[in-house]
């Protein structure tokens, strides 16, 4: 059984959940640098843009019964290689288990002003 999360507070899409967990794992769609409504955090700040993917990837994990220790894989998508090197840093702070990731350089996002769209790929710890 594929169970759909979708964090309180956070905005709901029609046909795409922002993960869902299938037996132990936790699939989670692109996170973005944006608050619980959907605006955009950090502007022009890449390291308060990368903070706020993983603020919301721990939020997401938590609701899906992981956690940011759990992650298997991390794809993340930068707008420039100066945002890549910040995400990079943050990624480094936050996340002292080895797992898979892969970092690509794209030259835009669709959400206006993001620098970061992060997909996780994480074990579920916690039977909800």
């Amino acid at each position: 059984e594929v169970r759909c999360i979708d964090p309180e507070g956070w905005p709901v899409m029609e046909t795409v959940a922002w993960a869902v967990v299938d037996r132990t794992t936790v699939y989670a769609s692109g996170i973005v640098p944006t608050d619980g409504s959907g605006n955009l955090l950090g502007a022009d700040d890449p390291k308060i843009q990368a903070k706020a993917c993983f603020d919301n990837i721990e939020q997401l994990l938590d609701a899906a019964g992981s956690s940011i220790d759990d992650i298997l894989r991390l794809t993340c998508f930068a707008t420039s290689s100066k945002a890549a090197r910040a995400f990079g840093a943050e990624h480094l702070r936050r996340i002292k288990r080895k797992h898979a990731a892969t970092m690509i350089v794209i030259n835009e996002l669709l959400v206006p002003g993001a620098m970061f769209e992060v997909e996780v790929i994480a074990r579920q710890i916690l039977a909800l």
